[in-house]
């Protein structure tokens, strides 16, 4: 059984652990007496607890994070109270229509509440101080609150008021608590996020909350060159565009130069690059933002960061070298969840500064946003299915170069038939001594991008390309579609490829080490209460603001206790995967700036902090992000004037 179906039943159970266990104390208040359906209810709870101990044990499997809280003080919490209910019930003589003792009644009261605490510490994940009033209120209060009604020192009269009491008191301190939940969790109309976020040094000491802006280094200082002839120039114009699908129906979307995806960009090794933003239409404002570059701060085209979105009749202009190689791509990063699904993005190529001669290379980009070719969309709900493939003719002995670029929220997985190939390259990094695959998959995380090579096949024969949901998105050559007869699992990147030296020594010492654990929690964000992405227990805007210095090595561990996957996206740096699961990678070097973390999945990465700024660390699931899995990483002497909030233009997702 997965992660996710193991957290699930874990939940399930927890919950009817509470109705049972309530159920019991309802059937003390209600018969006055301990009947068989009394004991009946409380051995089911006690059978489930040991049914929760042994799906706690398998999540442990996937490592200790998963099962820590339900083995260390759920399953505690919940088996304590209710096996010495049942104890106490099956001690307890069963007589028709007689009193039950205060001793019964008290001890199935502080079972129900432990049991349904366990629920709520599942749903809250509370720190540990709130934990323990909690677990003070479950345990003490029920049997305190039947004791005060019931008790044999409470007079006929004072009973009516007692009983109003112990359901006042209680609900007051509920209001009380919410209420105030509610009121701290709403944010100005203009803020600065560093302001609000939980700063997190790694273990160095030192590291002051908030900005003291008297003595930093602002974003607008760490620009690329202003000055001298750009060797490549390029103006993207953002518009509204009216997109037809393949069903007919049609849909109201941006573009970049009238067309989606917008228009390719290229540059050499090396290259002074110029794009102007223009703004003609798109009402919220635009930004562009160089996926998997690692420009100057503050050209990275985020809002409210970097820079304060391009308004309605505005323009923008940014300015880089170019010190990367490889395939990357651009998007709009302002309220992104809806401007990049609506069609504001494109392809980046990086070239080497002397182009490979090979004869008869065929280079391909491949966007997939859900699939978009020219004549079909689908994504997010928003946009239908495409019905076309495309074609490509490659005449046999080509060699051909897939540029695979997963634009969309969710992971892809892609499989090529017809041909062995070789995954050359993955997010702009070259892969080390990368082999012939043969009926592998390729799962590839949103944002990310795979390089692909094969040489084409003879005469008569196809290679094709099947993308999310196994439907065929590519054909290559004048052949039938080759069969797709499925695969032997997906490539996996922790040993592809051949081991080679980096600038980071693995078995060294880090000068930060990073915690990024990823849960749910009910929790009030900006005044809506909503079942909330947190990281180490905090919310948006509440969340870690990691903090570094330049030259610093840093370990950063992302650790996915939620059931959803999240592709995590570091601007303005690469890391490098050690570990998955504890398991060290032994391949090539596996470089990447958009990691795809599962369900139940622990990776340990490694960067070297040699970009000054401040830069974002999101999921790049973009509806993870609007909902606030959004954090940013800090070097210390540098901040942002810029701001977010109602009263700014600025969305960074």
């Amino acid at each position: 059984m997965g992660y996710s179906a193991l957290l699930y039943l874990d939940m399930a159970v927890a919950i009817v652990v509470a109705a049972a266990a309530g159920a019991a104390f309802h059937g003390v208040l209600t018969a006055h007496s301990v009947t068989g359906r009394v004991r009946l209810f409380l051995a089911v709870s006690l059978a489930l607890v040991v049914l929760r101990i042994v799906t706690a044990l398998l999540l442990a499997r996937f490592g200790w994070e998963f099962a820590s809280r339900q083995i260390t003080y759920q399953l505690p919490l919940v088996a304590i109270p209710v096996a010495g209910a049942l104890l106490v019930a099956v001690r307890s003589p069963f007589v028709a229509r007689a009193r039950a003792s205060p001793t019964v009644a008290m001890a199935t009261a502080a079972a129900a509440g432990a049991a349904l605490l366990a629920v709520v510490d599942s749903l809250l994940v509370p720190s540990p101080m709130t934990a323990a009033w909690l677990t003070a209120l479950a345990l003490v209060g029920p049997p305190v609150g039947w004791l005060a009604v019931t008790g044999p020192g409470v007079s006929s009269a004072a009973r009516p008021v007692v009983r109003t009491m112990a359901v006042a008191v209680p609900a007051l301190a509920l209001v009380a608590g919410i209420g105030t939940a509610w009121w701290s969790s709403r944010l100005p109309g203009r803020y600065d996020l560093a302001d609000y976020a939980v700063m997190d040094a790694g273990g160095a000491p030192g590291v002051r909350g908030g900005h003291d802006h008297s003595e930093i280094t602002a974003i607008t200082d760490l620009t690329g060159p202003r000055d001298g002839e750009p060797d490549v120039r390029y103006t993207l114009t953002a518009t509204p565009k009216d997109v037809t699908t393949s069903s007919g129906r049609t849909v109201h979307g941006h573009a970049f130069n009238g067309t989606i995806p917008g228009p390719r960009l290229e540059a050499r090794l090396g290259d002074l690059v110029e794009v102007t933003v223009r703004n003609a239409g798109v009402r919220n404002g635009v930004t562009v933002h160089w996926h998997g570059v690692n420009v100057p701060n503050a050209e990275d085209g985020v809002a409210g960061v970097t820079q304060n979105a391009v308004a309605d009749g505005e323009r923008y202009t940014y300015r880089f070298r170019v010190e990367q190689v490889g395939t990357f791509w651009y998007h709009s990063h302002q309220a992104s969840a809806v401007q990049v699904d609506a069609g504001l993005f494109g392809a980046f190529v990086l070239l080497p500064r002397e182009p490979a001669h090979v004869a008869e290379t065929m280079d391909l980009v491949v966007m997939d946003h859900g699939w978009r070719p020219p004549d079909g969309f689908a994504s997010g709900g928003s946009w239908d299915a495409a019905a076309r493939v495309e074609r490509h003719e490659a005449a046999p002995g080509t060699r051909v170069r897939l540029r695979l670029i997963n634009t969309d929220s969710l992971p892809h997985r892609y499989r090529i038939f017809g041909v062995p190939y070789k995954l050359v390259a993955v997010d702009g990094t070259d892969v080390v001594g990368p082999t012939a695959v043969d009926n592998k998959a390729l799962l590839l995380a949103a944002g990310g991008r795979y390089d692909v090579m094969f040489t084409m096949p003879a005469r008569g024969q196809a290679v094709t390309l099947t993308g999310l949901g196994e439907q065929v998105r590519m054909v290559l050559g004048d052949g039938a579609p080759a069969p797709g007869d499925g695969s032997d699992g997906d490539l996996d990147l922790l040993t592809y490829g051949s081991p080679a030296a980096t600038a980071i020594d693995r078995n060294g010492s880090f000068t930060r080490d990073f915690r990024m654990v990823i849960d749910r929690k009910i929790s009030w964000v900006q005044g809506r209460l909503g079942y909330q992405w947190a990281v180490n227990g905090e919310t948006f805007p509440r969340m870690p603001m990691f903090m570094v210095a330049e030259d610093d090595t840093v370990r950063l561990t992302f650790v996915n206790r939620s059931t959803a996957h999240h592709p995590m996206h570091l601007h303005g740096h690469h890391l490098l995967v050690l570990a998955r699961n504890g398991t060290t990678a032994t391949g090539s070097p596996w470089w990447t700036d958009t990691l795809n973390v599962a369900p139940g999945e622990i990776y340990d990465v490694a960067f070297v902090a040699d970009n000054p700024g401040v830069w974002m660390d999101h999921c790049h699931d973009l509806s993870h992000a609007a909902d606030g899995f959004v954090m940013h990483l800090e070097y210390e002497g540098v901040s942002t004037p810029y701001a977010v909030g109602d009263d700014t233009s600025n969305v960074p997702e």
